[in-house]
C-alpha cells in the first residue's frame, strides 16, 4: 500500500498501543465503490482500509464519513464534514481517476481549490488535526504563544504547516498554533505525557 503504509506509521508513532485493529475490509470497499458507482482513488481507499473504524480518531473533531455514508454532491465525491457543518471537504468525480486527485472545499454550497493540497497530504495531516483536537485523551491551552513556540519550534519536528495552521510533535504529545493567534493548544497521548507539557511548557488542562 503506497499511501496505507504512511497512514499507519503516522498512527503507530502517536498511538502506539492504544491503536486497535481499524481496517475496513477490501471487499466492503469494493461493495461501496459499486453502490457509489465510482472508483475510489487509491489515496481514499487506503486511509478506509487502514484506520476507516478507527472512531476515535476520524470523529475527534472534524467528522470523517464511512464508506457507507459517502456521497456524490455537485459532482465532489465528499468524504469529511466539519464538526459545526459549516464546510465539508471532497474530490471532484472529474479527477477520481487519480491515485491522489486535489481536495475540494466547500463553503456555503460553493465548491473551491483547497490550497492545492493532494488528498494523501490531507489525510496525512487529518491524523495530526484530529489527533490534536480530541484523539488525544489530554488536552491543555497556553495564552501566551511567546511563552511556548520559540523553544518548540526549534526542538520539536513540525509535522503540520498548512494555511498558517502548525502543529509540532515531540514523542506521543503534539502542538499546535495558527498564525497570528497568541493561543497555543497542546494534546497528550498519556496523563504523563501531559504532566511534562504542565510541567515545562505551563500548559493549563482543558
Amino acid at each position: 500500500m503506497k499511501y496505507g503504509s504512511t497512514y499507519r506509521q503516522i498512527a503507530e508513532e502517536l498511538y502506539g498501543d492504544d491503536l486497535p485493529k481499524s481496517g475496513i475490509p477490501s471487499s466492503v470497499m469494493s461493495d461501496e465503490e459499486v453502490r457509489l458507482g465510482i472508483p475510489l482513488p487509491p489515496a481514499l481507499r487506503e486511509y478506509y482500509e487502514i484506520l476507516g473504524t478507527f472512531q476515535r480518531l476520524n470523529t475527534a473533531q472534524d467528522q470523517l464519513l464511512s464508506p457507507a455514508e459517502l456521497i456524490i454532491a455537485d459532482n465532489v465525491l465528499v468524504f469529511l464534514n466539519e464538526n459545526q457543518g459549516v464546510f465539508a471537504w471532497g474530490v471532484r468525480v472529474c479527477d477520481l481517476a487519480e491515485a491522489d486527485p486535489l481536495v475540494w472545499q466547500s463553503a456555503d454550497t460553493e465548491w473551491f481549490e483547497a490550497g492545492g493540497v493532494a488528498l494523501s497530504d490531507f489525510l496525512r495531516d487529518m491524523i495530526y488535526l484530529q489527533t490534536s483536537g480530541g484523539g488525544f485523551d489530554y488536552l491543555g491551552i497556553h495564552e501566551e504563544e511567546d511563552e511556548v513556540m520559540p523553544e518548540v519550534s526549534r526542538t520539536w519536528k513540525k509535522v503540520v504547516d498548512i494555511n498558517g495552521l502548525h502543529i509540532w510533535m515531540n514523542g506521543s504529545s503534539l502542538i499546535r498554533n495558527s498564525e497570528g493567534d497568541n493561543i497555543c493548544m497542546c494534546a497528550a497521548r498519556t496523563k504523563a505525557d501531559f504532566a511534562v507539557l504542565e510541567a515545562q511548557h505551563g500548559f493549563d488542562p482543558l
